[in-house]
């Protein structure tokens, strides 16, 4: 790790990554770009002589937020996940830290907030035992302030089935055709996984499905049922970076579609992944990623450059590729590639066993009744 990276403090860690990818990208690194991230950040406690890191489900050592660049023909495209966190640690105080952070960023760059309010009570957690309640993606561009959409989970409800409370929840803010596009999806190995709302005024969103067993082939039947251009390209998306993969067990893959009021609730932009785990290290999610993207004729040079910014030769345990997404935006193909910061593995900080730590952070919600069934959890 380079001598100047060795920071001490979370957030400022997360900063200096932030502006070394904005450099990479050839993006600004100006302060005022990213004082976003370090209005979140500033919720982040330091725990390497408290104890443990905090509870985050973001990374897989705890570290609360992860990057992502968007590579298209167009050119290349930096976002950044976080989560807002507070003391003590539980998922009614990091929902209160979240809503807290929504309403500095509709004060500082007037950030619209009526569809979130519309469908906040639908999210606010009641008891359930799920590992997150509320994110922030902060997507930087040629401009000072960042598009920001919201990561909601539907499983922080008790007796409640994700896919019905996300419709419910998508219907108070017109989207209330989305049933139909959601139906297409689910299986009996398919959940909802998560909503996503952009803070904007128009009434557009995301919804997530986990695939817990899947193959390439349902993949494709699902992109077809939607009509979605990108059916063309998903078997070919996971020979050139699984090589030949045709059925997925154990870690599930990740799929979404766009909808937004304007459309008619039409789905579009279907989007599906190759989770890191599939990979097994950086070596080989590095050589595959390049050849997908100049299979795409995308900014190969500009990936590098992204993984010399995130210091990746300095890494010894852990997966810096965290997953890899395609889908199309008006027929032009778009790659995204995720990155685990690795934060705390890279301060050298022993991290609690997961099993340990998520015992720890259900311990801290209460109780259910005793007739009480969760059906669907995101851990």
């Amino acid at each position: 790790m380079r001598t100047e990276e060795r920071e001490t403090d979370l957030a400022a860690f997360a900063l200096t990554q932030l502006r070394r990818l904005g450099v990479a990208l050839g993006q600004s690194s100006g302060a005022e770009q990213f004082e976003a991230l370090a209005l979140v950040a500033s919720t982040w406690i330091d725990h390497a002589s408290n104890g443990a890191p905090r509870w985050s489900a973001i990374g897989d050592d705890y570290s609360p937020y992860e990057f992502s660049v968007a590579f298209k023909r167009s050119g290349p495209e930096l976002r950044v996940l976080a989560e807002s966190q507070a003391e003590p640690a539980t998922i009614s105080t990091y929902w209160n830290a979240a809503c807290a952070f929504n309403r500095l960023l509709a004060e500082r760059y007037g950030v619209p907030l009526q569809n979130f309010d519309a469908m906040a009570s639908f999210f606010e957690p009641d008891g359930a035992p799920a590992a997150w309640v509320l994110w922030h993606a902060l997507r930087f561009g040629r401009r000072e302030v960042p598009d920001v959409r919201l990561y909601l989970n539907p499983a922080v409800k008790r007796n409640v089935e994700t896919e019905g409370l996300a419709v419910a929840a998508l219907a108070t803010i017109g989207l209330s055709g989305v049933l139909e596009a959601i139906a297409r999806v689910l299986d009996g190995q398919t959940s909802v996984a998560l909503v996503a709302l952009d803070l904007e005024r128009e009434a557009r969103a995301k919804v997530y499905f986990s695939h817990h067993e899947t193959t390439v082939a349902r993949l494709v039947q699902i992109a077809c049922d939607l009509d979605d251009p990108v059916a063309d390209d998903i078997a070919g998306f996971y020979e050139l970076l699984l090589g030949g993969v045709k059925r997925f067990v154990g870690v599930p893959v990740r799929s979404c579609f766009s909808v937004r009021a304007k459309d008619g609730v039409r789905p579009t932009q279907w989007n599906v992944s190759a989770p890191g785990e599939y990979f097994g290290n950086d070596g080989r999610a590095r050589a595959s990623v390049t050849k997908l993207l100049r299979h795409y004729r995308l900014d190969v040079d500009a990936y590098e450059r992204c993984l010399e910014a995130l210091d990746i030769s300095s890494i010894t345990k852990g997966l810096v590729h965290t997953g890899i997404t395609i889908q199309r935006e008006e027929h032009e193909p778009r790659v995204t590639v995720y990155f685990s910061p690795l934060a705390h593995a890279r301060f050298g900080r022993s991290t609690p066993d997961r099993a340990d730590a998520w015992a720890k952070w259900c311990s801290a919600i209460p109780a259910p009744s005793a007739n009480s069934r969760i059906r669907e959890r995101t851990a």
